[in-house]
């Protein structure tokens, strides 16, 4: 069973860490026990943004920019390969009758294979199949929900 994937056991640590200093600096300030409880419930709120902007960058924003770096490089592969005269689109296919027209090739090869690796790329840090940016929000919800119930329990 898998219970994270990549770094989407951040998704808790953050929020528990945000808590854990929160409730040191409380401690450190002798604060009565209602305000320990807020003051945790702010670092829970706090941690939990900070694992929805990681989530939203790790799953959302980087693999886009290690898509483009995958399709520079793999562009440079394939023109080598239309320079030597070695280029068939797909196996068996006629050789490009000019460089032109193989660059061409390139360039739809490129977005064919860019558009099937994509969808792989996304949402690879996770808890339970959950992305990391959802744990996060989700957390922050509950953990913002119970800071405005505790101003209405005494």
């Amino acid at each position: 069973m898998i219970i994270y994937r990549g770094w989407g056991g951040m998704g808790i640590v953050l929020p528990v860490l945000g808590a854990g200093i929160m409730l040191a600096i409380a401690s450190s300030l002798k604060l009565s026990d209602a305000m320990f409880l807020k003051l945790a419930l702010v670092g829970g709120v706090l941690g939990a943004v900070g694992a929805w902007f990681l989530g939203r960058w790790l799953n959302q924003k980087r693999p886009f920019v290690k898509l483009e770096e995958w399709k520079a490089e793999r562009r440079v592969e394939l023109c080598s390969l239309v320079d030597q005269g070695q280029f068939q689109i797909a196996p068996g296919a006629p050789a490009p009758a000019t460089k032109e027209e193989g660059y061409a090739q390139v360039e739809e090869l490129l977005e064919r294979e860019a558009r099937d690796l994509l969808p792989r790329m996304l949402n690879q840090h996770s808890l339970y199949g959950v992305p990391l940016h959802m744990v996060g929000l989700g957390i922050g919800v509950l953990t913002l929900g119970g800071f405005i119930a505790s101003f209405f329990v005494s």
